[in-house]
């Protein structure tokens, strides 16, 4: 599991994917045009990992209109870091009524975020995380700048995230926000609207960034469901990262990567698959 090092204060670091950092005005509000800009916000812990191995294949889904593990961390053995702020409390679960019986639900924590052994699919340099919790802060590149997690998905409670990061390829990166719903079916309807907004918004076609997202693909994992697709830079045809968007029970989230190299496909279809069984 991922080390919380107990150091204070956000950090926005601005380093991420292509075009690091760039951004342009729309409407008087400021943008983000690439994949990677929302990488450091908000964080308030930094460890590094090691990583390993792990592949999956997926199907396409028809046209639409419109944590860290096994290892040791830098600072000693790795240890747990639960989300203490709305919708969950250290030690206890959150409660969810179905019919007439009440299931305990366990609360949301660093520990079902994605850890160091599902990241070797996507870049085995990923070597560092910084973990923010409970930060309702700027984290889709589609959706760009002053539009936080609270602001897209209303009604929800605040997410833990996570920056992956390499350092030794500035190019390299991987992002992650999940949270907690109060039932299953407020998760299915958030995960859906971060699959409308953040991925068919910038889709070919619909992209207003320097970047665009292929066809959207959807695995069932478990009880859990992932809708993930590649993404391209510019008129580049060759894919340099993606985006999942995965549920499962009343958890949820989403994870985007830049400066995958190899095979891009398996690497986010693998990713689909790691993130939504990290999910209690």
């Amino acid at each position: 599991m991922l080390t919380d090092n107990n150091t204070t204060g956000p950090s926005r670091s601005g380093s991420g994917g292509p075009e690091t950092g760039r951004s342009h005005g729309t409407g008087g509000r400021r943008r983000v045009r690439s994949l990677g800009v929302l990488a450091g916000a908000a964080v308030v812990a930094s460890v590094s990992v090691s990583v390993a191995w792990g592949l999956m294949p997926a199907q396409a889904d028809q046209p639409t209109s419109g944590h860290a593990g096994a290892g040791q961390s830098a600072v000693g053995k790795a240890g747990s870091v639960q989300s203490t702020g709305e919708g969950a409390t250290s030690g206890q679960g959150a409660v969810e009524r179905s019919g007439a019986g009440v299931a305990a639900v366990r609360a949301i924590g660093s520990s079902q975020l994605l850890q160091s052994e599902d990241l070797a699919a996507v870049s085995p340099k990923l070597d560092t995380a910084k973990i923010g919790l409970n930060r309702d802060e700027d984290f889709s590149a589609c959706l760009g700048e002053g539009n936080p997690w609270t602001g897209v998905l209303h009604g929800a409670r605040k997410p833990i995230n996570v920056a992956w990061t390499s350092r030794n390829d500035k190019e390299q990166l991987l992002t992650e926000s999940i949270a907690q719903a109060k039932s299953a079916a407020q998760a299915s309807g958030y995960a859906k609207t971060l699959v409308n907004a953040g991925i068919r918004g910038c889709q070919a076609g619909t992209s207003q960034w320097d970047f665009h997202y292929g066809p959207t693909h959807t695995v069932k994992v478990g009880t859990g469901v992932a809708t993930w697709a590649v993404s391209y830079r510019g008129r580049e045809t060759r894919p340099s990262g993606g985006i999942v968007v995965f549920s499962k029970g009343t958890n949820y989230g989403i994870a985007e990567a830049s400066g995958t190299p190899g095979s891009v496909d398996k690497a986010i279809a693998s990713l689909a698959k790691s993130a939504v069984n990290r999910l209690a």
